[in-house]
């Protein structure tokens, strides 16, 4: 394990140090025992016996605890055997497989293995813990090529809104939107066409690398409309005009985002060299890792040709000017990845608790068109769930 630069040892996974700070570390099933200059500290045989003992540790305690051993492994690291690993350790690992187990899902990425597959390198999906149902039917859906049923949810909120691409899951008082894999999940909300001002308030609670945003006046007959994106932390907005190809007229990045470095994911077990090791392997441009979830009040206004945008109750665009032509159209929500993420390419857009008033030209007032907020008993059987999720969620990670 190599940190800074600088050779740890070996340290068990309950003893690992700050992971941000280590360039590379190995799983000890997928090499050599090596030392600060890369160099094996154990011969074959002395490889071969510590692998064995390994698999013949697994064959115990699923024996003790099951009665069997179960017939499908799936190895840790993934996409390591066969593809960089020396060649001796996986002839090692790949005779105790073969003598343990019938099925061996080595690779992970995608969902679907068809008999020209071999049994022992079949393909995984790794859900990551901040996918939503969706995501997942999404990701069969991108392997296998077949059509699937989305979770749809509460279906009188589901009734407010029309569903143009991607998946939408409607809960208490949030709307997850999944894209489709490569493109934009867009959700169209009902009885929202017009001229009118408009007003959307809302709570973005999706990873910070992807994009979520809204639609504003959204023309389609016309090729125009306003959008405002978050994108990887940072506040956005584009107009497009008809017959004119869209155009960013205001950016900048948002405050910064605090996370843990515990929440941070590695996907680096091979085999390196010493040059690769003492060099590192991240990548200085990329500011946020791809699982940090983040959550921002937003409040948008557009009245008559100048939009205001409030984030986290601080104004950080006041009566920016719009092209006068988009005048009209559907209020969307979308939802898209980012490039940023070369595993994953849908993304779960999350907005919480939305509220969107109108205001038509002669009136005094404002009135609302859409509201998920809970109200009465139900808001406080909702407020009760989310207390008591957040302690059960607090004590997993706590615990």
């Amino acid at each position: 394990m190599m940190e800074e630069g600088r050779f740890i040892g070996e340290k068990d996974e309950s003893e690992l140090p700050d992971k941000s700070d280590i360039e590379y570390y190995n799983h000890y099933l997928m090499d050599f025992i090596r030392d600060k200059n890369m160099i094996p500290v154990e011969d074959r045989t002395q490889m071969e016996a510590r692998i064995k003992a390994d698999y013949d540790l697994m064959k115990n305690i699923y024996t003790d605890s099951l009665g069997y051993v179960p017939g499908v492994y799936m190895i840790m690291h993934a996409n390591a055997m066969g593809n960089g690993m020396n060649r001796l350790v996986t002839n090692a690992n790949e005779q105790q497989i073969r003598a343990l187990y019938d099925l061996h899902f080595n690779r992970e990425g995608n969902a679907l293995n068809t008999q020209a597959d071999q049994v022992y390198n079949l393909s995984r999906v790794q859900p990551a813990p901040y996918w939503s149902t969706n995501h997942l039917l999404m990701k069969i859906v991108q392997d296998s090529g077949q059509s699937l049923e989305f979770v749809q949810g509460d279906e009188r909120e589901a009734e407010n809104w029309r569903l143009i691409t991607g998946a939408a899951e409607f809960k208490e008082g949030e709307i997850i939107l999944t894209s489709p894999a490569g493109g934009m999940g867009r959700l169209a909300l009902l009885d929202s066409i017009g001229s009118n001002d408009v007003s959307i308030r809302f709570q973005a609670a999706g990873n910070v690398v992807g994009r979520q945003g809204v639609y504003l006046r959204n023309d389609e007959e016309k090729g125009s409309y306003l959008r405002v994106d978050l994108v990887n932390n940072s506040l956005r907005v584009v107009q497009k005009t008809a017959g004119h190809e869209e155009e960013t007229i205001y950016e900048e990045k948002l405050d910064p985002v605090i996370w843990s470095h515990e929440d941070l994911t590695y996907d680096k077990a091979s085999v390196y060299t010493k040059e690769q090791t003492t060099a590192g392997d991240r990548d200085g441009d990329e500011e946020y890792p791809i699982n940090i979830a983040d959550q921002r009040q937003i409040q948008i206004s557009l009245k008559k040709d100048k939009l205001s945008v409030t984030v986290d109750d601080a104004e950080w665009i006041k009566q920016l000017p719009v092209d006068p032509s988009i005048d009209e159209g559907k209020l969307m929500l979308y939802a898209a990845y980012h490039k940023q993420n070369k595993k994953d390419t849908i993304y779960d857009g999350i907005f919480k608790e939305i509220e969107v008033y109108v205001s038509e030209p002669d009136a005094e007032e404002p009135s609302k068109l859409y509201s998920n907020i809970p109200t009465g008993w139900e808001r406080v059987s909702y407020t009760v769930r989310n207390a008591f999720n957040s302690a059960i969620d607090w004590a997993v990670e706590t615990f």
